[in-house]
């Protein structure tokens, strides 16, 4: 944010700005810990903007206190979804979403440890604000500036340290050469749950058909298909004639007058699965999906996966969180630090399926397990290419003339990829 629009506050040797027009509500809020409350101003039915200072006790180190601050969050948002965790200004940087009160909220957590004392800058937004406010959120989290040396105080305990270190991720450090946390078991914790039905094919291309006829079936048809039709009525989606209910009319209503809609395909060898999405015009999205990553992860590459799609309606604005989950990004360190190229011809078959020769590889890619998933948003629109790296890391594919470019890409910033297909508004990274 430019420097005659922002608002520059220090707070116990800790320097950092907001937007001009946010107001320092600390007053109002009373909490251990909490040292300075901005809140910017909101729209409409959506929860306002915050930043929020916090100062306490903490005799533990920087990865005992990420361990720490996600478990807390895990307790309090029981819903919580990780996105990134990272390295930033000597501490940690943890992107997250999480529902409170029925709020889908998105926050960006930035952490360290001075001398015994942790610091934390939490910066909130509604989930529907994050392509409103995401050059706000970063440009806050870029003014962080920490200090050398800790201002003594009598700042309150944090609420329990671990008596140990967390356990330290296999072949990663931070930029000092000391041990990180690990974050693979939390991202694999993570994978997409549904809460709505099980369909099989036969199942969804019923409802697809009940949805455009937009009549029921006849004596001869509701036998013909009796199983699919008790299906589709244990789900609430059809009455015993084959009649769509409004539950069902809500559902699929997106499907024939979507405003915006993706369609994501994970390939694993000859395994495939989708997951299609459909944004209507009453604040819904419909998700319509097949087996996610983690199920692809699970069994090898060689045994079919089941013949199941799960229906659900989400809120329009959260399908970004949901597709990440779905295809496997969240927290975790960088398998490749660096572009790697790929012959055209190689990626070609990587993304059909085809074998390739480990040594048709980069060295960086050999012996590690490949998903290859597209994302396309729209039928005009032209799919992009990633890599999920042995479950736990993603990169982007850009093709070339001759050659296939694999870009490291973070969790956060997959992220916003993702909400830049529906919501061009977004920019597609954060510093």
């Amino acid at each position: 944010m430019a420097a005659e629009s922002a608002l520059a506050l220090e707070q116990w040797g800790v320097r950092w700005s907001v937007p001009a027009d946010w107001t320092d509500v600390t007053a109002d809020v009373a909490m251990p810990g909490v040292s300075r409350v901005l809140r910017g101003p909101s729209r409409e039915g959506l929860l306002a903007p915050s930043a929020v200072l916090t100062v306490h006790d903490f005799p533990g180190t920087m990865t005992q206190l990420s361990t720490v601050n996600i478990a807390t969050w895990s307790v309090l948002y029981p819903d919580l979804h990780v996105l990134s965790v990272d390295e930033f200004r000597g501490g940690r940087r943890v992107e997250a979403t999480a529902t409170q009160g029925g709020m889908h909220l998105h926050f960006t957590h930035a952490c360290t440890v001075v001398e015994g004392y942790s610091i934390g800058l939490t910066v909130t937004v509604a989930e529907a604000d994050v392509p409103a406010l995401d050059r706000t959120v970063g440009d806050i989290l870029s003014s962080v500036e920490y200090p050398e040396h800790a201002v003594a105080l009598d700042a309150p305990a944090y609420a329990w340290v671990p008596d140990r270190a967390p356990t330290p991720a296999a072949g990663f450090t931070d930029s000092g050469g000391q041990p990180v946390e690990r974050l693979d078991d939390l991202n694999r914790r993570q994978s997409w749950v549904s809460e709505g039905p099980v369909l099989d094919r036969d199942q969804v291309e019923l409802l697809r058909r009940l949805m455009d006829s937009g009549r029921g079936l006849g004596r001869l048809e509701r036998g013909t298909y009796a199983r699919q039709l008790q299906a589709l009525q244990d789900a609430h989606l059809c009455d015993e004639r084959g009649r769509v209910t409004p539950a069902g009319s809500t559902v699929v209503a997106p499907l024939r007058d979507a405003e915006a809609s993706v369609r994501v395909i994970t390939r694993r060898g000859s395994r495939t699965s989708i997951l299609q999405a459909w944004r209507g015009d009453r604040g819904g999205t419909t998700v319509l999906a097949g087996p996610d990553a983690a199920a692809q992860w699970a069994t090898g590459p060689e045994q079919p996966l089941a013949d199941r799609q799960t229906l659900d309606m989400v809120q329009s604005g959260t399908e970004a969180a949901v597709i990440a989950a779905w295809v496997g990004a969240g927290p975790t360190w960088p398998v490749l630090d660096r572009d790697v190229t790929v012959m055209s011809s190689v990626m070609t078959r990587l993304a059909e399926g085809s074998p390739v020769e480990a040594d048709d590889l980069p060295e960086s890619l050999r012996g590690r397990g490949l998903l290859v998933w597209s994302l396309q948003a729209g039928p005009d629109k032209a799919p992009l290419l990633f890599l999920n790296i042995d479950g736990v890391s993603h990169a982007e594919v850009v093709r070339e003339v001759d050659r296939a470019v694999v870009v490291p890409i973070s969790s956060r910033n997959l992220y916003r990829r993702i909400r830049m297909l529906l919501e061009p508004g977004l920019g597609t990274r954060q510093r």
